[in-house]
Protein backbone atom coordinates (compact mmCIF):
# COMPACT_ATOMS: atom_id res chain seq x y z
CA UNK A 1 0.00 0.00 0.00
CA UNK A 2 1.78 3.43 -1.14
CA UNK A 3 2.48 5.74 1.47
CA UNK A 4 -0.32 8.52 -0.30
CA UNK A 5 -3.25 5.91 0.74
CA UNK A 6 -1.71 5.30 4.04
CA UNK A 7 -1.93 9.08 4.51
CA UNK A 8 -5.89 8.71 3.06
CA UNK A 9 -6.81 6.13 5.50
CA UNK A 10 -5.30 8.60 8.46
CA UNK A 11 -7.58 11.92 7.52
CA UNK A 12 -10.31 9.80 7.60
CA UNK A 13 -9.84 7.75 10.82
CA UNK A 14 -9.19 11.50 12.32
CA UNK A 15 -12.69 13.04 10.49
CA UNK A 16 -14.53 9.96 12.03
CA UNK A 17 -12.22 10.66 15.60
CA UNK A 18 -13.72 14.33 15.28
CA UNK A 19 -17.18 13.32 14.86
CA UNK A 20 -17.00 11.57 18.61
CA UNK A 21 -17.94 13.24 22.00
CA UNK A 22 -15.96 12.76 25.01
CA UNK A 23 -15.85 10.00 26.74
CA UNK A 24 -15.45 10.61 30.66
CA UNK A 25 -14.96 7.69 32.77
CA UNK A 26 -15.04 8.38 36.76
CA UNK A 27 -13.45 5.40 39.27
CA UNK A 28 -14.28 4.74 42.15
CA UNK A 29 -13.48 2.73 45.57
CA UNK A 30 -17.26 1.63 47.19
CA UNK A 31 -16.06 0.18 50.99
CA UNK A 32 -17.72 -0.85 54.15
CA UNK A 33 -20.74 -2.06 52.22
CA UNK A 34 -23.70 -3.34 54.57
CA UNK A 35 -27.45 -4.55 53.82
CA UNK A 36 -30.09 -2.56 54.73
CA UNK A 37 -34.04 -3.24 55.08
CA UNK A 38 -36.63 -0.71 54.35
CA UNK A 39 -40.48 -0.10 56.46
CA UNK A 40 -43.09 2.39 54.86
CA UNK A 41 -45.03 4.00 57.53
CA UNK A 42 -47.68 5.40 54.49
CA UNK A 43 -45.91 8.40 54.28
CA UNK A 44 -41.76 7.97 53.83
CA UNK A 45 -39.66 4.60 53.82
CA UNK A 46 -37.22 4.09 56.59
CA UNK A 47 -34.26 1.80 56.20
CA UNK A 48 -32.41 0.04 59.10
CA UNK A 49 -29.03 -2.08 59.29
CA UNK A 50 -29.67 -5.66 58.67
CA UNK A 51 -27.41 -8.56 59.40
CA UNK A 52 -24.87 -10.23 56.81
CA UNK A 53 -24.57 -8.75 53.19
CA UNK A 54 -22.93 -12.08 51.61
CA UNK A 55 -20.84 -10.75 49.02
CA UNK A 56 -17.98 -8.38 48.99
CA UNK A 57 -17.98 -5.30 50.75
CA UNK A 58 -15.80 -3.56 48.61
CA UNK A 59 -15.09 -3.10 45.22
CA UNK A 60 -14.70 -0.73 42.47
CA UNK A 61 -17.48 0.76 40.21
CA UNK A 62 -17.10 3.18 37.03
CA UNK A 63 -19.34 5.19 35.23
CA UNK A 64 -18.70 6.70 31.70
CA UNK A 65 -20.85 9.47 29.88
CA UNK A 66 -20.64 11.80 26.72
CA UNK A 67 -19.18 15.10 27.73
CA UNK A 68 -19.88 16.80 24.87
CA UNK A 69 -23.50 15.78 24.88
CA UNK A 70 -25.25 17.11 27.61
CA UNK A 71 -29.13 17.01 27.80
CA UNK A 72 -30.90 20.17 27.32
CA UNK A 73 -34.44 19.36 29.00
CA UNK A 74 -34.88 17.27 32.24
CA UNK A 75 -38.28 17.08 32.17
CA UNK A 76 -38.54 13.63 32.40
CA UNK A 77 -40.75 11.24 33.84
CA UNK A 78 -39.17 9.08 37.17
CA UNK A 79 -36.11 11.78 36.34
CA UNK A 80 -33.32 13.10 39.06
CA UNK A 81 -34.38 17.18 37.37
CA UNK A 82 -31.86 19.96 38.40
CA UNK A 83 -32.57 23.69 37.62
CA UNK A 84 -28.85 24.70 36.96
CA UNK A 85 -26.25 22.25 36.11
CA UNK A 86 -25.18 19.50 33.36
CA UNK A 87 -27.55 16.32 32.99
CA UNK A 88 -26.39 13.46 30.39
CA UNK A 89 -28.29 10.19 29.53
CA UNK A 90 -27.00 6.82 28.47
CA UNK A 91 -24.31 6.33 30.81
CA UNK A 92 -22.72 3.30 30.68
CA UNK A 93 -22.53 2.29 34.66
CA UNK A 94 -20.78 -0.50 35.72
CA UNK A 95 -22.62 -3.80 37.66
CA UNK A 96 -21.36 -5.45 40.48
CA UNK A 97 -22.19 -8.41 42.56
CA UNK A 98 -25.51 -8.51 43.55
CA UNK A 99 -26.68 -6.84 39.92
CA UNK A 100 -27.71 -10.29 38.36
CA UNK A 101 -29.67 -11.06 41.30
CA UNK A 102 -31.89 -7.48 41.03
CA UNK A 103 -32.39 -8.43 37.30
CA UNK A 104 -33.48 -11.56 38.30
CA UNK A 105 -36.33 -9.98 40.22
CA UNK A 106 -36.72 -7.37 38.05
CA UNK A 107 -37.60 -10.26 35.16
CA UNK A 108 -36.80 -9.50 31.64
CA UNK A 109 -39.40 -6.80 30.27
CA UNK A 110 -37.72 -4.41 32.46
CA UNK A 111 -37.00 -0.67 31.03
CA UNK A 112 -33.88 0.61 32.36
CA UNK A 113 -32.69 4.28 32.12
CA UNK A 114 -29.10 5.53 32.92
CA UNK A 115 -27.81 8.85 33.87
CA UNK A 116 -25.27 11.55 35.03
CA UNK A 117 -26.14 14.87 37.04
CA UNK A 118 -24.89 17.87 38.54
CA UNK A 119 -26.36 20.41 39.81
CA UNK A 120 -29.39 21.98 42.35
CA UNK A 121 -32.66 23.44 42.45
CA UNK A 122 -32.52 25.74 44.48
CA UNK A 123 -30.20 29.02 44.96
CA UNK A 124 -28.05 28.86 47.67
CA UNK A 125 -28.84 25.61 48.42
CA UNK A 126 -26.12 22.30 48.49
CA UNK A 127 -24.99 21.37 44.92
CA UNK A 128 -25.41 17.54 44.21
CA UNK A 129 -23.92 14.93 42.13
CA UNK A 130 -26.55 11.60 41.24
CA UNK A 131 -25.48 9.11 38.83
CA UNK A 132 -26.76 5.66 38.23
CA UNK A 133 -29.58 3.21 36.86
CA UNK A 134 -33.16 3.08 37.48
CA UNK A 135 -35.16 0.31 35.76
CA UNK A 136 -38.90 -1.11 36.53
CA UNK A 137 -40.79 -3.61 35.77
CA UNK A 138 -43.88 -3.62 33.66
CA UNK A 139 -46.81 -2.66 35.80
CA UNK A 140 -49.06 -5.52 37.10
CA UNK A 141 -52.44 -4.77 37.21
CA UNK A 142 -53.96 -7.39 39.21
CA UNK A 143 -53.25 -7.40 41.80
CA UNK A 144 -51.60 -3.98 41.04
CA UNK A 145 -47.99 -4.27 41.68
CA UNK A 146 -44.67 -3.00 40.77
CA UNK A 147 -40.82 -3.88 41.04
CA UNK A 148 -38.33 -1.01 41.18
CA UNK A 149 -34.72 -0.65 41.33
CA UNK A 150 -31.71 1.81 41.44
CA UNK A 151 -27.86 1.30 41.28
CA UNK A 152 -25.80 4.82 41.53
CA UNK A 153 -24.16 7.27 43.20
CA UNK A 154 -24.74 10.85 45.41
CA UNK A 155 -23.03 13.29 46.98
CA UNK A 156 -23.93 16.82 47.86
CA UNK A 157 -21.42 19.56 48.21
CA UNK A 158 -22.04 23.28 49.92
CA UNK A 159 -23.05 25.98 46.89
CA UNK A 160 -20.33 28.25 45.93
CA UNK A 161 -19.65 31.14 43.76
CA UNK A 162 -17.80 28.64 41.55
CA UNK A 163 -20.81 26.37 41.53
CA UNK A 164 -23.66 29.19 40.92
CA UNK A 165 -23.88 29.24 36.93
CA UNK A 166 -24.62 26.96 34.61
CA UNK A 167 -21.47 24.76 34.30
CA UNK A 168 -19.66 23.94 30.88
CA UNK A 169 -17.72 20.87 29.80
CA UNK A 170 -14.60 22.37 31.39
CA UNK A 171 -16.08 23.48 34.54
CA UNK A 172 -18.07 20.65 34.96
CA UNK A 173 -14.59 18.02 35.48
CA UNK A 174 -12.87 20.58 37.01
CA UNK A 175 -15.80 20.26 40.07
CA UNK A 176 -15.32 16.48 39.89
CA UNK A 177 -11.41 16.30 39.94
CA UNK A 178 -11.59 18.60 42.89
CA UNK A 179 -13.75 15.88 44.71
CA UNK A 180 -10.77 12.88 44.13
CA UNK A 181 -9.75 10.87 47.32
CA UNK A 182 -13.20 12.23 49.36
CA UNK A 183 -14.85 9.80 50.72
CA UNK A 184 -19.08 10.68 51.08
CA UNK A 185 -20.49 8.45 53.51
CA UNK A 186 -23.44 6.17 52.25
CA UNK A 187 -22.61 7.90 48.63
CA UNK A 188 -23.21 4.20 46.89
CA UNK A 189 -26.36 2.58 46.80
CA UNK A 190 -28.40 -0.70 45.19
CA UNK A 191 -31.36 -1.92 45.75
CA UNK A 192 -35.02 -2.76 44.97
CA UNK A 193 -38.66 -1.81 45.97
CA UNK A 194 -41.85 -3.90 45.72
CA UNK A 195 -44.72 -1.69 45.77
CA UNK A 196 -48.69 -2.83 45.91
CA UNK A 197 -51.26 -0.71 45.32
CA UNK A 198 -55.21 -0.36 45.07
CA UNK A 199 -58.05 1.43 44.29
CA UNK A 200 -61.24 2.28 46.22
CA UNK A 201 -64.27 1.78 45.21
CA UNK A 202 -65.24 5.53 43.50
CA UNK A 203 -61.59 6.69 43.53
CA UNK A 204 -59.23 7.31 40.92
CA UNK A 205 -56.45 7.31 42.83
CA UNK A 206 -54.21 4.12 44.27
CA UNK A 207 -53.35 3.90 47.34
CA UNK A 208 -50.43 1.76 48.36
CA UNK A 209 -51.55 -1.43 50.52
CA UNK A 210 -47.54 -3.39 50.80
CA UNK A 211 -44.43 -1.97 50.69
CA UNK A 212 -41.40 -4.03 50.79
CA UNK A 213 -37.80 -3.42 49.68
CA UNK A 214 -34.27 -3.56 51.12
CA UNK A 215 -30.71 -2.24 49.24
CA UNK A 216 -27.06 -2.04 50.20
CA UNK A 217 -25.54 1.01 50.83
CA UNK A 218 -21.38 1.83 51.38
CA UNK A 219 -19.17 4.59 51.55
CA UNK A 220 -17.88 6.19 48.06
CA UNK A 221 -14.39 7.30 47.68
CA UNK A 222 -13.78 9.13 43.70
CA UNK A 223 -10.16 7.76 42.73
CA UNK A 224 -10.24 9.58 38.74
CA UNK A 225 -11.79 11.09 36.17
CA UNK A 226 -10.34 10.47 33.01
CA UNK A 227 -11.30 10.37 29.35
CA UNK A 228 -11.51 6.81 27.59
CA UNK A 229 -10.05 7.06 23.94
CA UNK A 230 -13.01 6.63 21.55
CA UNK A 231 -12.57 2.82 18.74
CA UNK A 232 -12.16 5.63 16.35
CA UNK A 233 -8.91 6.66 18.35
CA UNK A 234 -7.70 3.34 18.81
CA UNK A 235 -8.04 2.63 15.11
CA UNK A 236 -5.68 5.81 14.13
CA UNK A 237 -3.05 4.81 16.37
CA UNK A 238 -3.41 1.31 14.73
CA UNK A 239 -3.05 3.55 11.04
CA UNK A 240 -0.55 5.32 12.54
CA UNK A 241 1.90 2.48 14.02
CA UNK A 242 0.84 0.62 10.04
CA UNK A 243 1.96 3.90 7.93
CA UNK A 244 5.10 3.85 10.23
CA UNK A 245 5.73 0.03 9.31
CA UNK A 246 5.21 0.78 5.69
CA UNK A 247 7.40 3.68 5.41
CA UNK A 248 10.29 1.81 7.10
CA UNK A 249 9.79 -0.92 4.72
CA UNK A 250 9.43 1.31 1.56
CA UNK A 251 12.98 2.66 3.06
CA UNK A 252 14.98 -0.16 3.06
CA UNK A 253 13.51 -1.56 -0.07
CA UNK A 254 14.94 1.58 -1.85
CA UNK A 255 18.02 0.92 0.40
Amino acid sequence: MSIRTWASLIACAMLTCGAHAATVQLSFTISDLKLQVGTYDGTAVHWQDASGVAGPTTFDFSIRFELDNPMVSTSFVNWPVVEHGRSFREAVVSETFYTVNYKDLLGPAATYTTWVSHGWTDPGSSVSFDAGVIASEPYRWDPMRQVNYSRGLHWDLPASAESSADFDGDAFLALLRAQIGTTFAAGFSEGYSIVSHERPAGSDAAVVTAWQGGRRVGNLTLRSVSFVPEPATLVLSGLGLLAAAAVARSRRRRG
